[in-house]
């Protein structure tokens, strides 16, 4: 049975690290700490334990990727990954940032004004960008390949040129590739370049098919894995172009196959979904409770 529940009024790092018991004294959760995306995976476990109300100690670990020594539940191994559409977007833009300065660099081109170019992929999804690649990768409306140098050519005679520009689409008929992308040109006093992306196709359950993917993934993953204990999964959504309560909702109505997982929880912000495989008979109902 998916229940549904909200973390109690306290700030995001309290929530994190301490849970209230019945005697208003604070009960710890213990974790390692590390750097990075193996803090983030721990910060979520706690999170995870703050709102279940349960004691933890959680160490590091592979395969999966917490071992969690908790109050109620005993010994679980935990995997925690994140749900978001917006982080492979992130990645191809910080190749194409990178890649456009070089170029520049090397053509010895000095911008003459501050230069703003960014993916409108609205735009781009309307002129079939991205056709050739699957509809589950979220990065499909960016340009790859040969279409990759050729925005980087036009993205260069751009900057050559000193057009200005203030966040119209650039000329179609100079520039084919990036008008194809849907790219808008800004530009301001300072003399260099800015690339960014513009509005990614949200709603408030945009999230939902991405996160059957992950779940698919993880579940051939955890297969594999050498524990021998019940495993949980943390689907942790962190994406921020909107508000996602409809995603966790929805996804968990939608009933999910879930082994190997005993328990697969979805984290996001004060809410939280879980699905538990020792209600499998029981999918219809889903409990709310919110923060009064």
């Amino acid at each position: 049975m998916p229940f549904i529940g909200t973390a109690s009024p306290t700030s995001w790092l309290r929530d994190a690290c301490c849970v209230p018991n019945r005697t208003g004294h604070e009960r710890r959760i213990r974790a390692t700490v590390a750097p990075s995306k193996k803090f983030g995976e721990i910060l979520a476990v706690a999170r995870v334990l703050a709102f279940t109300r349960q004691l933890g100690d959680l160490r590091l670990s592979e395969r999966p990727d917490i071992l969690a020594s908790t109050s109620t539940d005993g010994r679980v191994g935990v995997e925690v990954t994140e749900v978001t559409d917006s982080a492979p977007h992130s990645a191809v833009l910080d190749e194409i940032r990178q890649e456009i300065r070089s170029r520049i660099q090397v053509l010895g081109i000095v911008p003459r004004a501050g230069v703003w170019l960014w993916f409108d992929l609205d735009v781009a999804s309307r002129n079939w960008a991205g056709s050739n690649y699957s509809s589950s990768d979220p990065a499909r409306f960016l340009p790859r390949r040969q279409d990759r140098q050729r925005v980087l050519d036009e993205m260069a005679a751009v900057t050559a040129s000193g057009a200005s520009g203030r966040g119209e689409l650039v000329n179609g008929t100079l520039y084919p590739t990036l008008s194809k992308y849907g790219v808008r040109l800004a530009t301001g006093p300072g003399s260099f370049v800015e690339i960014g992306q513009g509005t990614i196709a949200y709603s408030p359950s945009s999230l939902i098919q991405t996160a059957h993917i992950v779940l698919v993934r993880k579940r051939d993953d955890a297969r594999g894995y050498d524990f021998a204990g019940p495993l949980w999964l943390v689907l942790h959504i962190t994406d921020r172009r909107g508000e996602f309560y409809d995603t966790a909702k929805k996804f968990a109505e939608a009933k999910p196959e879930i082994e190997p997982f005993d328990r697969v929880y979805v984290l996001y912000r004060r809410l939280l979904v879980t699905l538990d495989r020792r209600f499998s008979g029981a999918w219809a109902s889903t409990v709310i409770k919110r923060e009064p």
